[in-house]
C-alpha cells in the first residue's frame, strides 16, 4: 500500500487542571500528530513527549517527524516501516508518531488485532493532592465509567502513603488502583 500524503500537526493541548508529576507541574501537553493517507484509507499516529517519560523534547520529536515524514509520500507502507525501524531506539517517541500511523494503514506491520471491537477501557487519573478532594473526584471518575484509577504520588512519601490508603478505602472492590510515582522516590521510599 503506497503512502500518498503526510500531514503533520503540533498542538499544545491545555489541561483544565495541571498534571502533577514528581518532576514538574504540567499545564499543557505538546502532542505531535501524523496523518498518513494511502489510496484506500487514512490513519493517524501521535506522540506526547513529556519530561520524565522521555529524553526526547517536543522540539526533537517535531524535528524528527517533520524531516522523516517529508520522505514518506510515494513509499510503500512496509518499506517505510522498515526504513524507520533503526531509529526506534534513539528516538522512540518520535518514531512512534509515524510508525503507529503506518501500522494503522497496514495492520500487518504491527501487533494490531485483526479487528478492534467494543469499548477499550481507559485509566482515570486521580489528579488531586488535598485529601478532602479525593472522595468527590473518585465519585466523578467512577460516574464517567473508569474502572482503573491511577493515583499520582512521588512527592512526599508519608503523605503519599496516607493518600493511597485513603484511595484504597474509598475504591474498595469497585476498581483497580495503579500507583504512579514518576521516578520521584528513592528505592527505599518506593519499597515503603
Amino acid at each position: 500500500m503506497k503512502i500518498t500524503r503526510v500531514c503533520l500537526y503540533r498542538m499544545e493541548v491545555p489541561l483544565t487542571s495541571p498534571y502533577h508529576t514528581s518532576i514538574a507541574e504540567i499545564p499543557f501537553f505538546t502532542t505531535v500528530l501524523a496523518v498518513l493517507d494511502s489510496e484506500e484509507k487514512q490513519a493517524v499516529g501521535e506522540s506526547t513527549p513529556l519530561l520524565g517519560y522521555s529524553f526526547e523534547s517536543p522540539d526533537q520529536v517535531w524535528d524528527f517527524v517533520s524531516a522523516r515524514g517529508a520522505e514518506l509520500p510515494g513509499r510503500e507502507t512496509g518499506e517505510a516501516y522498515v526504513w524507520l525501524k533503526p531509529w526506534q531506539q534513539k528516538a522512540p517517541f518520535a518514531t512512534t508518531t509515524l510508525m503507529t500511523a503506518l501500522e494503522m494503514l497496514d495492520p500487518s506491520l504491527g501487533n494490531w488485532p485483526a479487528a478492534l471491537e467494543g469499548d477499550i477501557p481507559l485509566v482515570g487519573i486521580l489528579n488531586v493532592s488535598r485529601p478532602e478532594e479525593i472522595p468527590d473526584y473518585l465519585t466523578g471518575l467512577f460516574a464517567e465509567g473508569y474502572e482503573t484509577i491511577k493515583v499520582k504520588v512521588g512527592f512526599e512519601v508519608e503523605k503519599d502513603i496516607r493518600k493511597v490508603q485513603q484511595v484504597q478505602r474509598l475504591v474498595g472492590q469497585r476498581g483497580i488502583i495503579r500507583i504512579d510515582a514518576n521516578q520521584g522516590y528513592s528505592y527505599d521510599d518506593a519499597l515503603r
